[in-house]
């Protein structure tokens, strides 16, 4: 396994900020030489870069904590809910309904606010990681859009 796998780097993809490498670095480096379009290779290469700072491996793992968290209350509710319904149908049915979407609205709500959160750090940090970059917010070739 190369060290590369799984750290953090910016701009593998062009539309996304940061994210862990999957494979070596320098495969996708190759990949972008053979496959991507020779006008973007000096762009695509010189942004794909490690992330310098730890903060953004502690926020993901806050961001994941927090979702894995709201998921685990909604599977607690939805979960043993068809069951109940089963056995009950409608009253039952309406309370599965009424339940399972108040525990979704809450997940959503917590998974909404830990994204926010961590895509705040990573904002932060590459700012001051990966200065002269034209990331626009969802890609690195905003006048391709």
């Amino acid at each position: 396994m190369s060290s590369t796998v799984g750290k953090w780097y910016w701009h593998i993809h062009h539309d996304v900020l940061a994210e862990r490498s999957t494979e070596p670095i320098g495969n996708r480096r190759k990949y972008i030489r053979e496959n991507k379009p020779g006008r973007e290779h000096e762009t695509r290469l010189r942004l794909l870069k490690p992330v310098k700072s730890p903060k953004v491996g502690r926020a993901w793992a806050e961001c994941k904590k927090a979702r894995d968290i709201a998921l685990a209350e909604y599977e607690k509710i939805q979960g043993p809910a068809p069951a109940e319904c089963v056995r009950v149908r409608g009253h039952a049915l309406a309370e599965y309904v009424r339940g399972t979407r108040l525990a979704w609205a809450e997940y959503v709500r917590a998974h909404d606010s830990a994204s926010a959160e961590y895509r705040n750090v990573l904002v932060a940090i590459h700012a001051e990681e990966c200065l002269g970059c034209p990331w626009d917010g969802r890609t690195i070739f905003p006048e391709a859009r």
